[in-house]
């Protein structure tokens, strides 16, 4: 599967258990969640966002300091108790910092990205592909840049 694809999948994933647990409100979906855009974040800022940085630096620090703010939104969420209103609120802004950060990637970058590298998408697909598996098998050889 190609980069843009992969991304395009998750992005797809994450968006769809964000749906379940508004329909469910189960712990069980908001931790998978964290989960999948822990490994989401990884593969991106490794292997993706350095062969995009050429084309697009701005846009790369940018998703990164979107990252960031993911990053500490879980570890916050991680710390409160589930059936607290400020976890529900929290999680409304992760999901509102995921979705907006999903349509920058998908209508800014991803379109420059498939016409600058678009030799090069297969080669960083299978690369994000094993490192997603290395990771959600915890023998992940990469650390994250981030």
């Amino acid at each position: 599967m190609n980069a843009i694809d992969l991304l395009t999948f998750q992005h797809e994933r994450v968006s769809k258990l964000f749906d379940d647990f508004e329909s469910t409100n189960q712990k069980e979906i908001s931790d998978k969640i964290f989960t999948e855009l822990e490994l989401h974040t990884q593969i991106e800022e490794q292997i993706f966002y350095p062969a995009v940085q050429a084309i697009d630096n701005d846009l790369v620090a940018e998703s990164i300091a979107d990252h960031d703010m993911v990053k500490e939104l879980i570890e916050e969420l991680r710390g409160l108790d589930f059936n607290d209103e400020e976890f529900q609120d929290k999680f409304q802004e992760l999901r509102a910092s995921v979705e907006d950060h999903i349509a920058v990637e998908e209508t800014e970058m991803f379109p420059e990205v498939e016409s600058r590298l678009a030799n090069d998408l297969d080669r960083l697909g299978t690369d994000m592909e094993r490192l997603h598996d290395q990771l959600q098998k915890g023998k992940a050889t990469r650390r994250t840049t981030a």
